[in-house]
């Protein structure tokens, strides 16, 4: 739209109470979030943000808007020197972009495949990635920016994709050891 058409486009999401659409990627080497207003017929650009908190030669691997908040929670990947490459949350509230904003860097995680809002609280997040060479689940506190104890460890698939959660059950879709495709139940 407009001035984004060299805007990369990794991920999308659409707040549905709001009509509010996020789209995310990156611009040049800067992650870059666009949040437009759907309720015209015609989208018209809210808010955006590009590059920022020296997250350097960066990417958004993935984006969720937190349960009745309005605020979007986004994965960014990016280089972090010795440490090659690094993923950091970022929470970016829509009616304050000129706040601080506030970042947890996932130690040891090495992919972030997927955030999703959790159905069953408010101010939390899923996220499905790669901590340490394990495909796991995490829960997100985004109201105090850490993670909740009590990983899942999924043990057939080694490269996630996505995932549902149910209210017994995590289905994680993604690749097993041999390359072919897997559901697991966790």
């Amino acid at each position: 739209v407009g001035d984004d058409t060299e805007l990369i486009l990794t991920k999308m999401s659409l707040n549905q109470g709001e009509n509010r659409l996020a789209v995310a990627g990156a611009h040049g080497t800067n992650w870059a979030v666009r949040i437009y207003d759907l309720s015209t017929g015609q989208p018209e650009a809210l808010v955006s943000w590009t590059g920022g908190l020296d997250l350097n030669h960066s990417i958004v691997s993935s984006l969720a808007w937190v349960k009745e908040s309005g605020k979007l929670m986004i994965c960014v990947e990016h280089f972090d020197g010795d440490e090659g490459n690094a993923m950091t949350l970022v929470k970016l509230d829509p009616n304050e972009k000129n706040v601080n904003l506030p970042t947890f860097l996932l130690n040891g995680w090495t992919k972030v495949a997927e955030i999703k809002k959790n159905e069953s609280q408010t101010d939390s997040i899923s996220i499905l990635g790669v901590k340490k060479g394990k495909v796991i689940v995490q829960e997100f506190d985004t109201i105090n920016m850490k993670l909740k104890p009590g990983a899942i460890i999924a043990e057939e698939v080694i490269e996630a994709n996505s995932f549902i959660e149910d209210e017994n059950q995590i289905w994680i879709a993604g690749k097993n050891s041999n390359g072919q495709a897997v559901l697991e139940v966790v």
